[in-house]
């Protein structure tokens, strides 16, 4: 064996050990240079709907109970590659919460690119990446990437907001003919002072200062057919102020996750005891 290396090296030149040397150099230093890292790191994702056709919105309550702190995810050989550290929910809808989870992740940082992937996807702002735990599969959106490469892109802050529900409303057709329709008195005098949204950790979202009764005011059409304003003796309005929790992207005021804070929008306030969905009339920073 020792003769055949030797025969081997024997007809090589000096210009060849250079050659060689060189190779083998670029190709140590190479895999170094693409190496990735395996690596433990922290990141947040917002869970979505399971159905496909609507993967961006947020999932039903079962669906959304379905998650609960220390579930893990194993790969084929039994490893841990994802774990529930905290889970954050709150009601947006009548029938859907948004849902937020603190996950512990397997990912390989790539030194050239400067990234985390995990699953062949890298960890970048609102990346889609599908997750399967004990008790359920889910697709989760990345919205908080881990350090020193996590970047704030928003600040939050407190804002008071000015919303009013209608007892009756009052809009005219395409055949110019007034259509009504009718919120009763007591969903809206239901609403009392310090009633709240929270989330799971019993943190305020939403929290009503005032709500100021007065009739519901609309329009109805007299003898000579105009359309005239008119306190109705029933139906009544709820004037209600409010604090929120907000997060400010530049320009932009987002509350209860994503839903843009503008005059004439409708806000959906999901309590424990009733829903309503009042028209925003102003807003204020605190």
């Amino acid at each position: 064996m020792k003769k055949l290396i030797v025969r081997t090296l024997k007809p090589l030149t000096l210009v060849d050990y250079l050659g060689i040397g060189v190779i083998t150099v670029l190709s140590l230093a190479l895999f170094f240079f693409f190496l990735r890292k395996t690596v433990l790191v922290d990141i947040r994702v917002k869970v979505t709907n399971q159905d496909v056709l609507y993967a961006y919105t947020n999932p039903g309550f079962l669906y959304a109970d379905r998650f609960f702190v220390g579930d893990v995810e194993r790969d084929a050989l039994g490893r841990v590659t994802a774990k529930i550290k905290k889970v954050r929910k709150y009601n947006q809808e009548k029938s859907s919460k948004v849902v937020y989870l603190d996950l512990l992740v397997r990912a390989a940082y790539d030194k050239k690119a400067g990234l985390y992937y995990v699953k062949g996807k890298p960890l970048i702002f609102g990346s889609p990446i599908r997750f399967n735990f004990s008790t359920v599969i889910f697709d989760g959106l990345v919205t908080e990437l881990p350090e020193p490469y996590r970047k704030s892109f928003y600040e939050t802050s407190e804002y008071t907001v000015v919303v009013l529900i209608k007892g009756v409303t009052t809009s005219v057709n395409s055949e110019g003919v007034l259509i009504s329709g009718t919120v009763e008195p007591e969903v809206i005098q239901s609403i009392k002072r310090g009633d709240k949204i929270t989330d799971s950790d019993s943190q305020s979202l939403v929290e009503v200062l005032e709500n100021t009764i007065t009739p519901s005011t609309h329009l109805i059409t007299n003898g000579r057919g105009q359309a005239v304003s008119v306190n109705d003796p029933k139906y009544v309005d709820g004037l209600i102020t409010l604090k929120v929790q907000a997060k400010v992207a530049g320009d932009e005021v987002y509350v209860l996750d994503d839903i843009s804070l503008k005059i004439n929008q409708t806000l959906p306030l999901i309590f424990n005891h009733v829903s309503i969905y009042p028209t925003i009339l102003s807003f204020e920073k605190l």
